[in-house]
């Protein structure tokens, strides 16, 4: 589902959809030890497998992107004392100062915090940037989504490209957007899903943009993996 064209805000609804029809199917759904399944249990089922299989993905990030995702899931976009950041920090195999070189985290008067979206939608230029993360190329996509649209997202690709995986930062925006909606942040959740929901359209600008004389570009293969 995440590797096709679905919407982030249509993922819940796709997986859980096939689940409950059983019920439609079948005068009765048992449980494993043979009692009775309720509608309830299923969806808790489903919800909770659905969020074993969204967390597997972060182990395939970078250091910095599953630091700034263990972060976000606790703390958000907000402060929090720089000892716990520096713990949390060496347990995802980074430190503090290569973050805040990565462009993705500020630490100063014993306060820690990620930068905001609204910090990471200004000019960017993924290849002259010391360290990128897949975290930095998704928050700063989404930002440059919401603040100038696609076509500027589209303008990005090409460099983004030359430093990250494009998948993997579809795959963070689909986990973004999910940790978003269980935090009940709806204006992250918008962000993220507006993102993911045009990634095809934006895919295919890219291609456009790579191919005309003003991008020093060559061809570049923006197809999403179908495997």
């Amino acid at each position: 589902l995440i590797q096709g064209s679905i919407a982030p805000v249509d993922l819940a609804q796709a997986a859980i959809g096939p689940g409950i029809s059983v019920f439609s199917r079948y005068s009765r759904v048992r449980e494993a030890d043979g009692s009775d399944m309720s509608v309830k249990d299923a969806l808790l089922l489903i919800n909770s497998t659905l969020d074993e299989v969204i967390g597997e993905q972060e182990s395939d990030f970078d250091p910095d992107t599953r630091f700034a995702m263990k972060w976000y899931r606790q703390y958000g976009w907000g402060q929090e004392n720089s000892g716990i950041a520096d713990q949390l920090a060496r347990s995802s195999d980074t430190s503090i100062g290569t973050l805040e070189r990565g462009g993705i985290f500020e630490a100063k008067g014993g306060k820690a915090r990620l930068l905001p979206p609204a910090q990471l939608d200004g000019d960017w230029d993924a290849t002259a940037d010391e360290r990128v993360s897949v975290w930095e190329a998704t928050v700063r996509l989404a930002a440059v989504m919401a603040k100038d649209g696609a076509d500027k997202v589209a303008e990005l690709l090409p460099s983004v490209q030359s430093r990250v995986n494009l998948d993997a930062v579809k795959e963070l925006g689909f986990l973004l957007f999910h940790e978003a909606e269980k935090k009940k942040d709806t204006k992250d959740a918008i962000l993220f899903n507006g993102l993911v929901s045009a990634w095809g359209e934006v895919n295919d600008q890219a291609r456009k943009y790579a191919s005309t004389p003003r991008s020093s570009q060559q061809a570049f293969d923006f197809d999403e993996d179908e495997d």
